[in-house]
């Protein structure tokens, strides 16, 4: 896909919050989107983010997907592997923000990476419980590494691939972060078996560069037309899914 051209047509199409009129969407897109606020544990998450950007070390990974960063049983810098897969600051702390508006208690990451993103949702909410999985040992190993260092316990790392992880998993999940195995049709299987897993009550499904592809972005536009979630909201990088059976349907373009 051409990238230059999707972010001009997301640009054009991008609205702020006048055009909400639903409160709670008015509310979200304030509190998550639009707010200027600094948490304390940023500093932290982001001195992180220069150290792996750094790191000459070599590890030997494993590629389990389509669009994976690692390659395949190669061995690859720390530093490579950052630049390629970290989400940038300004994403890691809108998730960190939806986590914390949301006030999540459970919440599953798909495709840990270097564990910089997790560390952004564990620390939203140090009472919460983040589950997330990882496929590549030596990865999940280095992530494990930021998170002690970080000293965030409330992480549950699983090692293993996402089709053989998600069905021992026990539901009640009120976020849930598709990363990693950036595969149209696989994205759209694993959001299958994820509806399962959601919060009864209300919760959402943050999708991940639903622009990655011309696949990824067909599958985007299934999403849309799945009358599970009632909100579909569009932030170019990420698709927003939000399932809350008392809210009425809609669809934003939402500038960011």
């Amino acid at each position: 896909m051409n990238r230059a051209v999707e972010f001009l047509r997301y640009t054009l199409a991008a609205r702020n919050e006048h055009g909400l009129h639903s409160p709670f969407l008015f509310e979200l897109y304030n509190e998550v989107f639009k707010s200027p606020k600094h948490y304390y544990c940023f500093e932290d998450l982001e001195s992180q983010r220069k150290v792996l950007l750094s790191d000459n070390s070599a590890v030997r990974v494993s590629d389990f997907g389509a669009g994976s960063s690692y390659g395949s049983g190669e061995l690859r810098s720390i530093k490579k592997i950052a630049k390629q897969s970290l989400k940038s600051r300004k994403y890691a702390q809108l998730l960190f923000r939806l986590a914390l508006h949301l006030k999540a208690n459970k919440v599953l990451e798909l495709g840990t990476s270097l564990g910089l993103t997790t560390s952004y949702f564990a620390s939203s909410d140090k009472q919460s419980k983040v589950f997330t999985i990882e496929a590549c040992p030596n990865i999940h190993r280095k992530a494990q590494t930021m998170f002690d260092e970080l000293g965030l316990v409330n992480i549950h790392a699983e090692l293993g691939q996402f089709k053989d992880v998600i069905p021992k998993l026990e539901g009640g999940f009120d976020l849930i972060f598709i990363d990693g195995h950036h595969d149209g049709e696989a994205c759209l299987n694993y959001l299958e078996q994820l509806k399962s897993k959601l919060n009864p009550k209300g919760a959402v499904v943050v999708v991940d560069d639903i622009r990655w592809s011309s696949g990824m972005n067909r599958a985007w536009k299934s999403m849309l037309e799945d009358p599970f979630f009632q909100v579909k909201l569009d932030v170019f990088e990420l698709g927003i899914l939000i399932f809350r059976p008392e809210q009425a349907s809609s669809r934003h373009i939402l500038r960011y």
